[in-house]
């Protein structure tokens, strides 16, 4: 409470924990049930609007980052997902720590942010 650093960081990531979009019910229900219970993104069964979506035809730059110590998406869950893109431009980056970590904080700014950007950087034109 007495260091204003810790405070307004504090203050910052409970505004964006809290700042969410209203998720409707079954859009959850089906996103739950068709992503993780029948696991149809891996499996090649998902349809979105009516198509197909396949892994493969990805063909552009991909980039998959994943920590992991993630307790919403688990590295075991992730890991392979690089392996269905089509694309022969893939790279993966596994960090160490969890799910918000890995994007937000000091340890982001170290450790995925120079990373990023030198990947990112790579592709520019």
């Amino acid at each position: 409470m007495w260091n204003d650093e810790f405070v307004k960081s504090y203050r910052m990531f409970e505004r964006w924990a809290a700042d969410q979009i209203p998720f409707p019910g079954e859009c959850f229900r089906q996103t739950t049930r068709e992503l993780m219970w029948d696991n149809k993104l891996i499996k090649n069964e998902l349809v979105l609007g009516g198509r197909h979506v396949d892994l493969r035809k990805i063909m552009v730059a991909f980039l998959a980052v994943m920590a992991e110590h993630d307790h919403i998406v688990p590295f075991e869950s992730a890991k392979e997902v690089i392996n269905l893109i089509g694309s022969t431009d893939k790279k993966d980056i596994v960090l160490k720590g969890g799910h918000v970590s890995l994007v937000a904080g000091p340890n982001a700014v170290r450790r995925l942010w120079p990373e990023l950007d030198r990947w990112l950087s790579e592709r520019s034109i």
